[in-house]
């Protein structure tokens, strides 16, 4: 009988603040009466949003492979949406587990692995090398912007579990994940693996697993903590409770952050876009914002990396109003199934590959992700733990971004292009 290997990919995205926002900014049904025209719409002052760059240095296959992590990233974002509720993931938290996967899979485990991901025949080497990169040198871009990425395996001692020598020193070298033993049958082994999560997350997810099994045999952990100021932050005396209007129809007081800004702006067949900086400009929010008769869903389901680069492309700087929701989001997805649908089938069933990582035969039997997303005037703080149809150009003049709707978001690292996180947001 096979023993089992599993995987938490726990992804977790908050956008922090130095204000925090609760259940309480959400009024169901109660609707401002009399409104009028708010003293601070008129406000005169326009910010230089345009970000500034600081890049990494990519290889031309590495730059491929940012293209190929970025598609994946759209494809699982679109398979794990929900239309009825708020969402966030962290696709490159996924990507950095799999890669591990990757490295001791063979056989057509290790095929479907690499072609769910984009990467084909790429050699496994260079794709270790790829997320080495982007491990080391990523959380440099900005030193104002706080930025962890870090790995983890954790192994059962009461199976007497070792890790092949290759694949300990190539989790190692690439991954900066060193291997620890447990006793999994002790309750401290769940307290180990969560404080764990806790100290890479600054104690934003202090929670990966509820209990560890005696059979179980391992884990592979990724985490990715992420805190920034925006370019210039939202004044909170200008935030306001407004009406925002959910997909149903139904009408709720959110409090709606505002501003004028000089702002990379384009507007599509169905949506509009804009940038919204972070400190130096090296990491990026991006806002999408169906017209009033577009779904979420509809935007979403022409969306992939080759159309989000023609959508940056046809951006501008224009000065325009701005008013985004402050809002808090939580997520918990089991991403099995999800998986499977993208074509990675044979890594969570018995006859799965993965001979290069441990003597033992191991499977897939956990691969989860919860995320976090809280966002406000100072900024955004994410934190995740992980066990081409182009769109008609509209040429017209600038409008205000008013997200008094549903819309879609990303965060994106700009000098190489590669996406961390994305999200949507409902009105929940």
């Amino acid at each position: 009988m096979k023993h089992l290997l599993l995987i938490p990919c726990l992804l977790l995205f908050a956008a922090a603040p130095l204000l925090s926002c609760s259940d309480d900014d959400e009024k169901e049904n109660e609707l401002p009466q009399n409104q009028e025209q708010n003293a601070y719409e008129k406000e005169e002052t326009v910010v230089d949003m345009i970000p500034k760059k600081n890049p990494i240095k990519l290889t031309d296959a590495q730059k491929s492979y940012v293209n190929a992590v970025n598609d994946f990233s759209f494809k699982l974002f679109k398979e794990t949406y929900d239309k009825k509720k708020s969402q966030v993931l962290s696709p490159l938290s996924v990507s950095f587990v799999l890669g591990m996967l990757n490295d001791g899979a063979e056989g057509e485990t290790a095929q479907q692995i690499m072609d769910a991901m984009g990467f084909n025949d790429a050699d496994k080497t260079a794709v270790n090398e790829f997320c080495a990169n982007l491990i080391e040198n990523a959380p440099k871009v900005d030193p104002n912007v706080k930025l962890n990425i870090a790995n983890a395996i954790f192994v059962n001692a009461a199976e007497n579990v070792q890790l092949k020598s290759g694949f300990a020193q190539d989790m190692q070298n690439y991954y900066k994940a060193a291997a620890q033993s447990l006793d999994f049958s002790s309750p401290s082994a769940v307290g180990t693996i969560n404080k764990w999560c806790a100290d890479q997350t600054e104690n934003t997810i202090t929670k990966i697993l509820d209990k560890t099994k005696p059979d179980e045999l391992l884990y592979l952990l990724n985490a990715i903590y992420f805190k920034a100021t925006w370019t210039d932050r939202f004044n909170p005396k200008h935030t306001k409770e407004e009406t925002f209007t959910k997909e149903n129809g139904t009408q709720i007081i959110k409090p709606m952050m505002f501003r004028n800004a000089m702002i990379l702006w384009t507007h599509l067949k169905d949506f509009s876009c804009v940038c919204l900086p972070y400190s130096s400009g090296a990491f990026q929010m991006f806002l999408m914002l169906p017209d009033r008769d577009v779904t979420v869903s509809q935007m979403l389901s022409n969306l992939d990396a080759e159309t989000f680069k023609m959508i940056k492309a046809d951006m501008y700087p224009y000065s325009i109003t701005v008013k985004i929701p402050r809002f808090t989001t939580s997520a918990d997805i089991n991403l099995i199934d999800h998986l499977k649908n993208m074509g990675i089938t044979k890594a969570f069933s018995t006859e799965a590959e993965f001979p290069n990582i441990t003597d033992k035969n191991l499977f897939v039997n956990l691969f989860k992700q919860a995320a976090k997303i809280e966002v406000n005037e100072e900024g955004t703080k994410v934190a995740a733990v992980t066990v081409a149809g182009g769109y008609e150009l509209a040429n017209e003049p600038p409008s205000d971004f008013i997200a008094d709707r549903p819309f879609a978001y990303l965060i994106q690292e700009s000098t190489s292009g590669t996406i961390l996180f994305m999200g949507s947001y409902m009105g929940d």
